[in-house]
């Protein structure tokens, strides 16, 4: 891609399927006839919290992929050196953040 995208943050206007930037100018709206109000609402804020997510990121796939790998590595230390019932309120935590990121890498 050769053009930056519009800086961060991105706003989705409440009850609405428009994306504005942070001065107010609409960047997109999203409207799908076949969808749905409903869904190009939800579609709207999908887009908007995953572009606010991953501002700074040069790459986000990338560095998703990287944290998922070593939080897995970490988790599986922990599990297999530290404490093999996995009872340990941070070993806990680790396990719950990597499901959220969708498991190892």
């Amino acid at each position: 891609m050769s053009a930056a995208h519009t800086p961060e943050p991105w706003v989705n206007e409440p009850n609405t399927s428009k994306v504005t930037d942070y001065h107010g100018d609409m960047l997109t709206i999203m409207w799908d006839r076949w969808s749905g109000r409903d869904i190009n609402i939800a579609n709207a804020a999908r887009i908007v919290q995953c572009v606010n997510a991953c501002a700074g990121l040069d790459d986000p796939g990338s560095v998703l992929a990287e944290v998922r790998k070593v939080l897995a590595d970490l988790v599986h230390r922990a599990d297999t050196t530290e404490m093999a019932d996995g009872s340990s309120l941070d070993t806990l935590r680790a396990h719950k953040l990597l499901d959220r990121l969708g498991g190892a890498a």
